[in-house]
This record gives C-alpha cells, sequence and structure tokens, in this order.
C-alpha cells in the first residue's frame, strides 16, 4: 500500500466544497481528502443540493478532473492524484454494475441513491475509454423533480393561459420540441402532473423512466425485447387510457400510432427533436404521415430551450445610451451565492393551432409559411420570447445570444459584453 492510499484511510472525512474556478487549475490539486466511499457519496450530496445536472470524472495526463454542470454552466470541483481517481473510478463503476476491469469499450449503468439530505436521486452512468483513461459522466434524477408544476417551467402569464387552455382538450396531439438538454421532459411532466387529478387514467411510454410520478402509470421501452415506442402505445391504446405520454416520436410506425391516438379520443403528449415550433410539424412530415390526420390531430407545439434566470435581488438594469433599450446584468449577493442567476428557465415558442394552420398543415405548406401564419395569428418566436425577457430582466442577452440566432438579441450581448470588459478594466485600474 503506498503512502497515500495510507494517509487516506485515517484522516477524518472532510466536506466537499466547490474551487474558485479562476484559481489556476494547476494549483487546486488536492492529493489529501477523505476515502473514495465518501468523496463519492458527498459528490452526490453536493451536486443534487446545488442543483446539478451532470458530473463529470475525467481521467487528465496527471491528475483526475471533477466537475459538474449546473444552470447549464461547467465547473470545476476538485483535481484529485490518479491513484485516488482511480479508485473513485471504480468505486461508482461496482455501484453501476459495471466491469472494473474492462476499461477498453464504453459502459452503461444506473443506480439509485438515497441521500442524507432527504433525497432519492438516480444516477445514470456513461464511461468511455480516453487516451490517459477513461471519461465517467453521471446524469443526475432528483425524485422531486418529479413534482414540478406549470407554474415552476418559467412561463408568462399569457404563455401560460395558452399551454392550459390546449391542455383542457379532451383529445388530440400536444407535441413538445427542443434539443436535448432543453427540459423537454421536465415540461411533459409539468403538464402530466396539472392533468393528474384523479378523474383521468394517465400512462407514460419513457425510455428509460426518469422519474416516478405517483398516480401515473409508466412503462419503458425495452429495446433488447424488441419491444420499442410504438409497440407500447400501440398496447396502451388498449388500455383505455385518458392521457398518453410519448417519450420521443422518432420513427413513423410511432408518429402514425401517435396521430391515430389523438384522433380516437386520447390526449397525446410527445416530444419530438426540433429546433422550431413549425419544424416539428415538418419533422413529423418527413415520417410520410397523412397531412390531414395531422392537421386534424395537433393542437399544439411548445417548442423550447433553457437559459439562466437572473437573481431579482442583485440584478443590474443597464441603459444603452441614445437608445431606449435596455437590459440587465448579474450582480452578485448572498441569495444566489454570489453567482448572479438562481435558476435555469424556460425560453419558449407556443404554436396554438388555430383554424388557418389545420388548413395550412393540410395543404403541406413549409415550415416558413406555417410560421409566417403562425405569427400573424400570435405567436411569439423563440427570439420575441427572449427579448420579452431581456426587458424584463429575467435573462441576460448574452445568455440569450447563446442559444439563438438573431440580430436584435446579438447587439444586445455585444453591448452588453462591451459594457463587462469596459467595467472589468475600470475596476481593474
Amino acid at each position: 500500500m503506498s503512502d497515500h492510499d495510507s494517509a487516506m484511510e485515517h484522516q477524518d472525512d472532510e466536506p466537499i466544497h466547490f474551487i474558485d474556478t479562476d484559481e489556476p487549475l494547476q494549483d487546486a490539486i488536492e492529493p489529501e481528502l477523505n476515502s473514495p466511499e465518501s468523496f463519492a457519496r458527498a459528490l452526490l450530496e453536493v451536486a443534487t443540493n446545488q442543483k446539478a445536472s451532470d458530473v463529470f470524472i475525467s481521467d487528465e495526463q496527471h491528475s483526475t478532473v471533477v466537475r459538474v454542470r449546473r444552470m447549464g454552466r461547467l465547473k470545476v470541483v476538485r483535481r484529485l492524484q490518479r491513484s485516488y481517481g482511480r479508485r473513485l473510478l471504480n468505486h461508482y463503476r461496482a455501484l453501476a454494475g459495471i466491469d472494473i476491469a474492462d476499461l477498453s469499450r464504453p459502459a452503461d449503468g444506473r443506480v439509485r441513491f438515497d441521500l442524507d439530505n432527504d433525497h432519492e436521486v438516480d444516477v445514470r452512468f456513461s464511461v468511455m475509454p480516453t487516451a490517459f483513461g477513461q471519461d465517467m459522466a453521471m446524469r443526475l434524477f432528483d425524485h422531486s423533480i418529479g413534482l414540478i408544476k406549470i407554474d415552476d417551467i418559467g412561463f408568462l402569464e399569457q404563455e401560460s393561459k395558452v399551454v392550459r387552455r390546449m391542455l383542457t382538450s379532451p383529445s388530440g396531439l400536444i407535441l413538445v420540441a427542443g434539443s436535448t438538454g432543453s427540459g423537454k421532459t421536465n415540461s411533459l411532466y409539468a403538464f402530466l402532473n396539472h392533468l393528474n387529478n384523479g378523474q383521468r387514467k394517465i400512462h407514460t411510454l419513457e425510455e428509460p423512466i426518469e422519474y416516478t410520478l405517483p398516480g401515473i402509470l409508466q412503462s419503458q421501452v425495452n429495446a433488447r425485447a424488441g419491444c420499442d415506442f410504438a409497440d407500447l402505445l400501440y398496447g396502451c391504446m388498449r388500455q383505455s387510457p385518458d392521457v398518453i405520454m410519448v417519450g420521443e416520436i422518432r420513427d413513423k410506425r410511432t408518429a402514425e400510432t401517435a396521430i391515430r391516438a389523438g384522433m380516437s379520443g386520447h390526449l397525446v403528449l410527445a416530444t419530438v427533436h426540433a429546433q422550431a415550433a413549425t419544424t416539428a410539424v415538418q419533422n413529423l412530415l418527413s415520417f410520410e404521415v397523412n397531412r390531414h390526420f395531422l392537421s386534424d390531430a395537433l393542437i399544439g407545439v411548445l417548442n423550447q430551450t433553457l437559459v439562466r434566470q437572473l437573481c431579482t435581488e442583485c440584478r443590474v438594469r443597464v441603459e444603452i445610451p441614445e437608445s431606449s433599450q435596455h437590459y440587465y446584468s448579474a450582480g452578485q449577493c448572498d441569495q444566489c451565492g454570489h453567482e448572479g442567476f438562481t435558476r435555469m428557465t424556460c425560453l419558449p415558442e407556443i404554436l396554438d393551432v388555430t383554424k388557418r394552420l389545420t388548413t395550412s398543415i393540410a395543404r403541406g405548406d413549409s415550415a416558413d409559411e406555417l410560421e409566417q401564419i403562425a405569427i400573424e395569428d400570435g405567436m411569439m418566436t423563440l427570439a420575441d420570447a427572449a427579448l420579452k425577457r431581456i426587458e424584463s430582466g429575467i435573462i441576460t442577452p448574452e445568455d440569450a445570444a447563446m442559444v439563438m440566432s438573431d440580430h436584435r438579441i446579438r447587439e444586445l450581448a455585444t453591448h452588453a459584453i462591451a459594457a463587462g470588459e469596459e467595467c472589468g478594466q475600470v475596476s481593474a485600474a
């Protein structure tokens, strides 16, 4: 046993703290820690408490680096000596049921932790071999997220009214669109919790089941058994559900079955990968589904992305000289942990299918033509939704510019970045 390993076995447990990421990384190496088993648990507790979405443990040439992703940003937690990092990775691999001897191929696992902070968290592990060892990604699923409500998503008042009206429909198809990590699942769960009043039979079809929802039936895709979303959906329709949630529409069979379910008395909520609400419609049509059936079934589309929400206690209003425009920048206070932001919030684009849009979809119009009609009928584009939130002090122009391309937002972001650099130079002077 090395002196380093022996020292770690005999020292007291030490609380885990995030380091200042402005500190040079080479100075952040801390070789003396508590046992890997204790560190592994404490790391998950800290990450869960701070609402981190992911934890990454990566072997580098001279150290093993632990990072977390919180509010969309990656932060360093620790740099560990390689021997300690290897023991930590092996501990996590063993917990997840991943072979600790085979480091030559990718592997996946999942485990549930009951943490001391009264949180039950599922951790989905993915491990990849790298040039210096391995990279472990851990996606955290805090079970309290399953209790999310519509009011928690981040809709403005009018947006919330439109979504709630869509959900009053007894049947039809509602799509939730966005890229990976855009909060689609959270929005779907909020919709399901809103609908779950004890008077509806609700069934979800997921891959995998991310959160347990009380009072809701949940089924999981089983690829090894040859049971995909379309198979589950077909079987679910015979169970007489009122509401069906489809984790993802990714092929023609699932798309056709979801549309048919929406036309036959079920309210169907489903996700698709798309960058705009009208693109989501076109993506379904690209599966060569019957556009007349789709136009009859479709109630609406929520396209969304996630951005950081400014802390209302310390945000700073910035006026643009010789202009009526303004925006807000992040401050620092105890309320937000001196970060300037408090949470991730939804930036939505809500397509409420009107009679004109129904006709347009049935006619086979392009996404641009659909968008023009939708705007004329009252849809606020993603960029307009962002501008409204920038003006209201909910988000910064810099964050909005990171998730979309719009010249108005880009100009505001450019001004904000320049103003920030100028303030930094003044402070330094």
